[in-house]
C-alpha cells in the first residue's frame, strides 16, 4: 500500500478521534467528589422520577417530564434563540424537591453534553433566572419549564450537574439530617444530576 496513503487514513483516524464525535474532554467532566446516590422511583416515555440520597438521608426528589416538540405557550422564561420548528428540538419541564427540613441551596451547574460543545460553569444568579429560586425551602420545589435540547445528529443527551449546600446550624434541630450534622460542620455541600435527551 502507498505509504502516503496510508499516513493520509491514519490522519484522518487521529483528526476524528481527537475531535471526537462523542465528547471526551476531560477537563470538561465536573468534580463529583461529593455526588449523591441516585435511586430511580420511576421511568417511562414521558418522565422519569429519581430521589438523590446521602448515606439514608433523602436530600432531593428530580421529577423530568417530557413535554415534546415544541414549548408549552404562552410563557415568559427563557427560550431557544432559535426557531424549534425548523431545527428539530425536544422540551422538559423540571421539578427539583426539597426532601429535608431545612433550605437546600443551589450554587452553581455546569450542562455536559454527550455530543457538542459543554457550557461554562453558571451561578446561582443562572439558576434562579431559570428556574425562578436558588434556593429550595424545606419540603417545597422549584421548576424550570421549557427546557431544551436539540443535536445535529438523531440523538443527544444532556447531563445538567448541580452543586448544593445545606446549611447545618439551620438544621440543628431537624430529625431527619443527624447523620449529617455529626459528620459535617458548617455546611454539607453534595451534587446531583439532572438528564435530559434528544431523539429526532
Amino acid at each position: 500500500m502507498n505509504p502516503k496513503f496510508c499516513l493520509f487514513i491514519f490522519a484522518q483516524i487521529f483528526f476524528w478521534a481527537s475531535c471526537g464525535i462523542e465528547n471526551q474532554s476531560e477537563s470538561d467532566v465536573p468534580d463529583t467528589a461529593n455526588l449523591a446516590t441516585e435511586k430511580l422511583l420511576a421511568s417511562d416515555k414521558s418522565v422519569v422520577i429519581s430521589q438523590w440520597i446521602s448515606g439514608d438521608i433523602p436530600l432531593l426528589e428530580v421529577e423530568v417530564k417530557y413535554i415534546g416538540k415544541s414549548p408549552k405557550l404562552p410563557f415568559e422564561g427563557s427560550l431557544p434563540s432559535y426557531d424549534w420548528r425548523d431545527r428539530d428540538t425536544d422540551f422538559y419541564d423540571i421539578t427539583i424537591k426539597n426532601l429535608t427540613e431545612v433550605p437546600i441551596s443551589l450554587e452553581k451547574t455546569k450542562n455536559i453534553f454527550q455530543f457538542g460543545e459543554n457550557s461554562d460553569f453558571y451561578d446561582e444568579n443562572y439558576i434562579l433566572h431559570r428556574f425562578g429560586s436558588s434556593m429550595i425551602p424545606p419540603k417545597s420545589s422549584i421548576t424550570r419549564e421549557n427546557s431544551w435540547i436539540w443535536a445535529k445528529g438523531e440523538h443527544n443527551k444532556m447531563e445538567r450537574f448541580f452543586w448544593a449546600s445545606i446549611d447545618l446550624d439551620s438544621a440543628s434541630t431537624s430529625s431527619n439530617l443527624p447523620g449529617l450534622i455529626e459528620e459535617t460542620v458548617g455546611k454539607y455541600e453534595f451534587q446531583f444530576i439532572v438528564r435530559t435527551y434528544y431523539n429526532r
